[in-house]
C-alpha cells in the first residue's frame, strides 16, 4: 500500500513539468506586409498563439523599428510618454513604454492570481504613423532560449519557438491631378473696322477647358445708338440671337433694345452634362453710326446673377473676353429701306408716317418735291435712329385721294441724300355703316338667372362701339346701353327684369371708324319659358330643404353635362332649374335629356331620356342613403366611416339627423348595402 502511494505522487509531479518542453508558442505581427504611403497609419496588431500550452505571461522586449520611418502613435494620452494598445487576453499588463529616438517598444502582460491563458489573439496593437518612404522592418528582439529578450512564459519555461516579423513598403503619394483650368466664355472676332450702314456678326464662344458643365448663362451689353441688333427668329416676339447647337436647350434667348443688353441661356438634358468648346450662338448686327461700339460681357467672378458657367449649383467661370468694333462712316448718304402707309387705306381720323433707314439718320419729310434737306422744316422722331414716324391728322396733314410725301435723311456724319424718297398712298373715304351678323342667342330656351347676347359687326374701316335698347328704332346716340368688344364680338349681359317669359327682343346698332352709325337695328330675339321644377326628397329625412342638391342636364345616352345648378329645396322638396350663365354661359331649351340629381350622403337618382318642358313638374324618388363617401356605392368603406363617428353629435355620418350616429342611422347602410347609384 505505501509503495504503490509514493509511485503515483512520482507521475504526479512528473506529468506537471511535461507542457513547457511539448509545446512551442507564436509571436506575429498582423499585416506582416503592405504598401503604405506618407502620412498615413499602419494598425500592426502582435498576434499571440499559445499553441495550446497555458502560460502565466508574455514579455516584448522589445520590439524594433526604424524611427526615421515610422512614428509610434500614443494610445494613452493620460500618461507620461508614449503606449502602445493592450490587448484583453491576459489582465495585467505589467509593462508599456515606447522609445522614440531609439524605435523600440517595450510591452508585457500577465495573468493574476492561480490562473493561466490558453489560446491565441491579439496581444497588443500598435499605429505606426508613415514618414517617409523607404522600407520598414518591424522585428521582435527574439533568440531561442534567450529569457531576457522577447518571450512567452509557461510554469516558469520560455515556450517561445518562432516570431514573424513586418516589412512595409512605404511610398510618396502621387502628386495630385492637376486641376483643370476653369471655363471661359468670348467674342469672336473681338475687333474689326464696320462701315455704317453694313450688316456684320460675331460668336459667343465657350471653352469649358475639360471641365463638365450643365449651362451657360449669358448676359451682354452693347451701345443701342452705334449699333443694331437683326431678328434672328421672326416667328417669334421681340429680337433674337441666333441660338447655336453646342449646348441642347436653349431656355432663354432675348434681346432688351430699349437697354441694350442680350440675355441668352443654354442647358444640358436632364442627367446630362457637356465638355468642351464651340459657338453658343452668333450674334448678328448693323452697324448704325461712327463710334467705338464695345460688347460687353456682364461679369464678376463668383456672382451668380450674370454671365455664368455652371456645374452642379456652381459657378465655374473664370473669364470672359469682351469685343470691340471701330465703325467708320460709309461715306454715302442713309437709304430708306422701307415705308409706310401704303396702297390704298381706309379713311382714318389720324395716320403714323413712318420710315426706316439703313443706318442712324435724322429724317425730314416736305410735300413738295424736290427740297433739299436743309429746306424741308417738317420733321420725324426716332429713338433709335432707325425707324422713325411722325402723327399725320386728317384735313392738316393728309387728305382724302393721293397723299404723297418727299423724304430725305442725314447721317451721322452729315451726309444728306440729295434726291426724295416717296412715300405714296391713297386714302378712300367710308360712307357704309358696319354690317351686323350673327346676333345670338335665338330659339327657344329655359327662363335663365342671365343672358350674354352678342353680335359680329364688320367694317371696312373697323368698329368703333356697338349699342342696344329694349325698344325698337331708337337712334345709335340716343341708344345708351353698350355691348362690349372683345376681337370682333361685341357683348353684354342681361339679367333681372330685362329677362321676361315669353319673346326677348333686344335692338343692336354699331359705328365705325369714319362715324357712319346703322340707321335701322339688328334684332337679338329669342322666347323664354318657365324652368322645369324637380320634386326631390331623401331616405330617413322628411325635411328636404336641409339638404342641397346638385341637378344635371345631359343629352340623353351622353356622359357630357350641359348645365348644372346646386340648389336648396323648398319646404315642398321642389328645385326650379335656373341655369346660371354667369357660371355655365349655356342655355337649356325643351326637350328629352338625362338629368342626373345628387345630394352628399346619398347615391345618386339619374332620369333618363324625359322629356322636359317649360314649367314642367318632375317628380323623383327618394335618393338613398348612406354613400358617406360620396364614391355612389354602400359598402364597407361608408360603414368604416360611421363607426369612426359612432355616438358621436352633429356627425356627417347622422343620416337620420336626429344629433347622433347609432344603429338607426346604421339601419340604412345595412338596407341599402351594395346599392349603386345610376
Amino acid at each position: 500500500m505505501h509503495m504503490k502511494k509514493y509511485i503515483f505522487i512520482a507521475f504526479v509531479v512528473l506529468g506537471s513539468a511535461l507542457p513547457a518542453a511539448a509545446f512551442g508558442a507564436t509571436l506575429s505581427l498582423s499585416p506582416a506586409t503592405g504598401t503604405y504611403q506618407t502620412g498615413s497609419i499602419i494598425t500592426a496588431q502582435i498576434v499571440l498563439d499559445t499553441q495550446g500550452a497555458p502560460i502565466e505571461g508574455a514579455d516584448i522586449r522589445y520590439l524594433n523599428y526604424n524611427p526615421a520611418l515610422l512614428e509610434v502613435q500614443d494610445e494613452n494620452a493620460g500618461i507620461a510618454g508614449v503606449q502602445i494598445s493592450p490587448g484583453t487576453r491576459m489582465p495585467t499588463t505589467a509593462a508599456n513604454t515606447v522609445d522614440v529616438s531609439l524605435g523600440r517598444i517595450a510591452f508585457s502582460q500577465v495573468i493574476s492570481g492561480n490562473t493561466t491563458f490558453t489560446g491565441s489573439g491579439v496581444l497588443a496593437t500598435v499605429r505606426f504613423r508613415v514618414l517617409a518612404p523607404g522600407n520598414a522592418s518591424v522585428t521582435f528582439n527574439f533568440t531561442p532560449g534567450n529569457t531576457a529578450d522577447t518571450n512567452i512564459a509557461s510554469a516558469g519555461a520560455d515556450i517561445l519557438t518562432s516570431v514573424t516579423n513586418a516589412v512595409y513598403t512605404l511610398t510618396t503619394p502621387p502628386p495630385p491631378p492637376p486641376t483643370p483650368l476653369a471655363p471661359i466664355v468670348y467674342l469672336s472676332p473681338a475687333s474689326g473696322t464696320k462701315t455704317t450702314g453694313a450688316p456684320f456678326s460675331f460668336d459667343i464662344m465657350l471653352d469649358t477647358r475639360g471641365n463638365s458643365i450643365d449651362g451657360a448663362d449669358i448676359i451682354v451689353t452693347y451701345n443701342r445708338s452705334l449699333v443694331k441688333l437683326l431678328d434672328a427668329d421672326a416667328g417669334v416676339a421681340g429680337i433674337q440671337i441666333a441660338a447655336g447647337t453646342l449646348i441642347p436647350i436653349t431656355a432663354a434667348n432675348n434681346v432688351n433694345t430699349a437697354y441694350g443688353n442680350i440675355e441668352f441661356s443654354q442647358t444640358t438634358a436632364a442627367n446630362t452634362s457637356f465638355s468642351g468648346s464651340g459657338v453658343l450662338a452668333t450674334v448678328n448686327a448693323q452697324a448704325l453710326a461712327p463710334g467705338a461700339a464695345h460688347f460687353t460681357f456682364t461679369f464678376t467672378r463668383g456672382r451668380t446673377t450674370d454671365t455664368n458657367v455652371s456645374f452642379g449649383g456652381a459657378d465655374l467661370l473664370e473669364g470672359v473676353a469682351n469685343a470691340v468694333f471701330q465703325i467708320v462712316d460709309n461715306g454715302i448718304p442713309p437709304v430708306i429701306a422701307g415705308s409706310e402707309p401704303s396702297g390704298t387705306i381706309m379713311l382714318p381720323s389720324n395716320l403714323t408716317l413712318t420710315v426706316t433707314t439703313n443706318e442712324a439718320a435724322t429724317c425730314r419729310y416736305s410735300t413738295v418735291p424736290n427740297t433739299i434737306y436743309s429746306g424741308m422744316n417738317k420733321y420725324f422722331s426716332s429713338s433709335d435712329g432707325i425707324v422713325h414716324g411722325t402723327s399725320l391728322y386728317f384735313g392738316s396733314g393728309f387728305q382724302a385721294g393721293q397723299n404723297n410725301f418727299y423724304v430725305r435723311c442725314s447721317d451721322r456724319a452729315g451726309t444728306a441724300m440729295t434726291s426724295d424718297a416717296i412715300v405714296s398712298f391713297i386714302v378712300v373715304t367710308d360712307t357704309a355703316p358696319p354690317t351686323v351678323s350673327q346676333a345670338s342667342p335665338s330659339g327657344i330656351f329655359f327662363l335663365p338667372k342671365n343672358v350674354s347676347i352678342s353680335v359680329t359687326p364688320t367694317d371696312q374701316s373697323g368698329v368703333t362701339s356697338c349699342r342696344f335698347s329694349l325698344i325698337p328704332n331708337i337712334d345709335y346716340n340716343l341708344k345708351s346701353r353698350l355691348l362690349y368688344a372683345s376681337g370682333t364680338v361685341f357683348s353684354s349681359s342681361i339679367s333681372g327684369s330685362d329677362l321676361r317669359i315669353g319673346q326677348n327682343n333686344f335692338y343692336v346698332r354699331c359705328k365705325d371708324k369714319a362715324g357712319n352709325a346703322n340707321a335701322s337695328d339688328a334684332v337679338i330675339s329669342f322666347f323664354l319659358v318657365a324652368a322645369p321644377i324637380f320634386t326631390v326628397s331623401v331616405e330617413g329625412d322628411s325635411n328636404a330643404s336641409a339638404h342641397m342638391f346638385t341637378l344635371s342636364f345631359s343629352s340623353p345616352n351622353s356622359t357630357t353635362v350641359i348645365a348644372s345648378i346646386k340648389a336648396w329645396a323648398d319646404r315642398y322638396g321642389n328645385i326650379s332649374f335656373v341655369p346660371d350663365n354667369f357660371r355655365s354661359n349655356t342655355l337649356i331649351a325643351p326637350g328629352n335629356y338625362d338629368v342626373r340629381i345628387a345630394s352628399d350622403r346619398y347615391i345618386t337618382r339619374k332620369l333618363t331620356n324625359i322629356y322636359v318642358g317649360g314649367g314642367a313638374v318632375i317628380g323623383v324618388q327618394p335618393l338613398l342613403a348612406g354613400d358617406l363617401n360620396s364614391d355612389n356605392v354602400i359598402n364597407s368603406l361608408d360603414w368604416s366611416i360611421m363607426d369612426t363617428q359612432w355616438a358621436k353629435m352633429f356627425s356627417s355620418a347622422d343620416i337620420n339627423r336626429d344629433g347622433k350616429v347609432n344603429t338607426l342611422d346604421w339601419g340604412y347602410v345595412r338596407k341599402n348595402w351594395l346599392q349603386t347609384g345610376n
